[in-house]
């Protein structure tokens, strides 16, 4: 018990410097998949026009976006 209260004292800048990165990048993760779920939310909510270029995009928009969705959707 007294080598792992070592350990711990003796790297106890290390631990905290690590714990103070891990909790930046789940941050950084929460707002990037925060904003990219609004904008897949957004754009597949929109209605799509009967023909043009704007059909295109949003078509290719929402393909690319199911893709997305199911490829980190694990279904039961």
């Amino acid at each position: 018990m007294n080598n792992l209260w070592k350990i711990f004292t003796d790297n106890s800048s290390l631990f905290l410097n690590g714990a103070w990165v891990t909790l930046y990048i789940s941050l950084i993760g929460t707002i990037l998949g925060l904003i990219i779920g609004l904008i897949l939310g957004v754009v597949r909510t929109i209605p799509q026009p009967d023909k043009g270029i704007k059909r295109f995009i949003l078509k290719t928009s929402n393909f690319i976006s199911t893709i997305y969705i199911e490829s980190f959707v694990e279904l039961p």
